[in-house]
């Protein structure tokens, strides 16, 4: 996926903080109800493409990143549901302590997968490349 993006704020030589700009929104079928118009978010760039304040870049989203990270934040939680569930049962704790046990195990999911993105970020951040008119 590309965009069409603005620099906000120059990081460090291989991070920017870019701001979609409204231009890119014409067109776009989820328009209305958009909750990132005006976010920034951080993004790596090349060391060769010197940018400042206000220059336009493009920026792209590897598609496989980002079908990975969607299954990671969604599936490996959920996964972690019937694991508990059944390790409980084997144990000989009730049903009830085994449902709240196998929630729990999602929660515990959740808060592995985002131990996960904390340590991983530079990999899943999107790529910042000179604008194409």
């Amino acid at each position: 996926m590309n965009e069409h993006v603005i620099v906000e704020k120059v990081l460090s030589p291989t991070r920017v903080t870019v701001v979609c700009s409204t231009t890119a929104c014409v067109g776009c079928k989820g328009e209305m109800f958009c909750t990132n118009k005006g976010r920034s978010f951080e993004a790596s760039k090349p060391l060769f493409m010197n940018l400042k304040p206000g220059d336009p870049v493009d920026v792209h989203l590897k598609t496989g990143r980002t079908i990975a990270s969607s299954f990671i934040t969604l599936i490996i939680p959920l996964l972690f549901f019937p694991v508990v569930f059944f390790i409980l049962s084997k144990v000989g704790a009730s049903e009830m302590v085994s449902l709240f046990g196998g929630l729990g195990g999602i929660g515990l999911g959740f808060l592995i997968v985002w131990a996960y993105f904390r340590s991983a970020h530079d990999k899943y951040l999107p790529s910042v490349t000179p604008a194409e008119d």
